[in-house]
């Protein structure tokens, strides 16, 4: 994947972990992931 897109997953990762108090208790299927990054950035990887 291209720079910007692999820097927008790993943004998005980061968001999705503070998100939830705690660690290690969050939780997403590709799918939920790959829909929230369109919704987020209006284009799929």
């Amino acid at each position: 994947m291209d720079w910007e897109t692999t820097g927008r997953i790993a943004s998005m990762i980061g968001a999705m972990k503070i998100e939830i108090s705690g660690t290690q208790n969050h939780s997403f299927t590709m799918q939920e992931f790959r829909d929230r990054f369109k919704e987020n950035f209006d284009y799929d990887f």
